[in-house]
């Protein structure tokens, strides 16, 4: 006998709605919190932080073997299970959230939620008090309280390589620095050599941007300062060639020297009232320069056509790189500084008055333009004995389309290496009755058979006899 026996297998419906645990609560905690932030070198973590209401399991991706990567986007999967008694029915679409997140995902009534984080910092570390990361869009931000150390330059043979700042080895991977407030100072070295660095953003607790701190930084080309700063050191910004513009805050008091030496890409300078000390050659070989402008209560410093001199007008400090054609030297100056038009290539004629006793070294260096000096009876005693001619040597050397030359009666001498190179000299005009003492090389690679020199007919004689004047073929009487 065969008995058979049949069992109808009963599937529930596919369109039957998911029903909540009956009275289950729906789950209403929207913080997830214990998941960790993607830091480079830190472990990541496999579970949030429970709550009464659920668990949660996490799980990244891309995968991580035992530490965050640097310079990585990582995105957590968190999986949520509910605790008796709660349910994830009746949960909106996005309602969870997570700390530091880019995106956070959940679909309506799931307890699945996607997190995106930022990518995580590129390098990172401390130095001295402060804390230091490099992010991944290429920022370098430094936060922390009180200065930042002083750092030391490296030398190979004669040249800066390298810093031992704990960044500098990293450099190519940020062109951005924000130093955070909190922060005091600007260490010595701190980011020379940063040719990728195009941007500086200094908080406002900062006092002093130190000593070469942006040395040869090529491509910056903007910086923000707070007004905190009281001082710019000494090379501070010197050969940023990219620097478009800089404002000096009103709380700067001391500019140092060569602070913006070789700043070729600025235009203008505004010097404020708080400025009393600016070193020289502050703003040397700054070829773009147009004009410096100082505020009108600035009680140690003046401008005049955009021409540097201190407040009496009695030291012409620096005249902008950028000006053209002819200057004629207020009668008031009586003292030219150092490299005060070095590189003015559009400088064609200039006159000295005779309130003028000293000229610094290497005055007009480079000044490729330069055709015609007037030394309108300029008064040289000062610039005369020994102990100044190191001092002011050099003043027009290379000027090599000057053609003539104007000394004034009361010239008595010339220093060293004055004319060194003005290979383009045609014609000096010397009223002075009485031969000058020459310095060393004055006039250096000047043609001695072609260039004329012109003296008081009375003085020829005199001229043809005197040590180097006599060395000159063509001496011939003042017309």
């Amino acid at each position: 006998m065969i008995i058979m026996l049949f069992a109808t297998l009963v599937f529930p419906s596919c369109d039957k709605k998911l029903e909540p645990e009956p009275d289950a609560v729906t789950v209403n905690i929207a913080t997830i919190q214990g998941v960790t932030n993607p830091v480079t070198g830190a472990t990541p973590t496999a579970t949030v932080t429970e709550t009464e209401q659920y668990t949660g399991a996490v799980t990244w991706t891309p995968a991580v073997s035992e530490t965050f990567a640097a310079g990585t986007e990582y995105t957590a999967t968190i999986t949520l299970t509910a605790k008796s008694g709660f349910t994830f029915i009746g949960v909106a679409e996005n309602f969870f959230t997570v700390d530091g997140v880019l995106t956070v995902r959940n679909a309506a009534n799931s307890g699945i939620v996607t997190a995106k984080f930022h990518a995580t910092d590129m390098k990172s570390g401390t130095a001295g008090k402060l804390t230091w990361k490099i992010t991944s869009d290429g920022t370098l931000i430094i936060s922390g309280t009180g200065d930042m150390p002083d750092y030391e330059s490296i030398y190979e043979g004669k040249w800066i390589i390298a810093s031992t700042a704990p960044w500098f080895e990293y450099r190519n991977l940020f062109t951005a620095v924000m130093i955070e407030d909190g922060i005091t100072s600007i260490g010595s070295y701190a980011f020379i050599l940063c040719s990728n660095l195009t941007s500086a953003i200094i908080g406002n607790s900062v006092r002093s941007i130190g000593y070469a701190a942006f040395y040869d930084c090529s491509n910056l080309a903007s910086v923000i300062t707070g007004n905190s700063i009281e001082s710019i050191e000494l090379y501070a910004f010197w050969n940023c060639v990219s620097l478009l513009e800089f404002t000096i805050p009103n709380s700067v008091t001391t500019v140092k020297p060569s602070a913006f030496n070789g700043c070729s890409s600025l235009t203008s300078v505004t010097i404020p009232s708080s400025v009393v000390s600016i070193g020289e050659t502050a703003f040397s070989n700054c070829d773009g320069l147009m004009s410096i402008n100082v505020d009108a209560g600035n009680s140690a410093y003046c401008s005049e056509n955009g021409v540097l001199f201190d407040k009496a007008k009695t030291e012409l400090i620096q005249y902008p790189a950028r000006k053209t054609g002819a200057y004629i030297i207020p009668e008031s100056v009586g003292f030219i500084e150092i490299f005060a038009f070095r590189g003015c290539k559009g400088l064609t004629e200039v006159t000295i008055p005779k309130s003028v006793i000293y000229m610094g070294q290497e005055a007009f260096t480079g000044c490729s333009n330069l055709n015609t000096v007037y030394f309108n009876a300029v008064n040289c005693r000062d610039m005369g004995y020994v102990g100044k001619w190191a001092v002011v040597s050099y003043v027009f050397s290379g000027c090599n389309k000057i053609t003539t030359v104007h000394i004034g009666s009361e010239v008595t001498k010339i220093p060293c290496y004055a004319f060194y190179n003005c290979s383009g000299l045609q014609e000096i005009i010397n009223q002075s009755a009485i031969p000058q003492e020459i310095g060393i090389d004055v006039f250096y690679k000047v043609d001695k058979a072609t260039c004329t020199l012109r003296v008081p007919a009375a003085s020829i004689e005199a001229y043809r006899k005197a040590d180097d004047w006599k060395d000159f073929v063509n001496i011939v009487a003042i017309e």
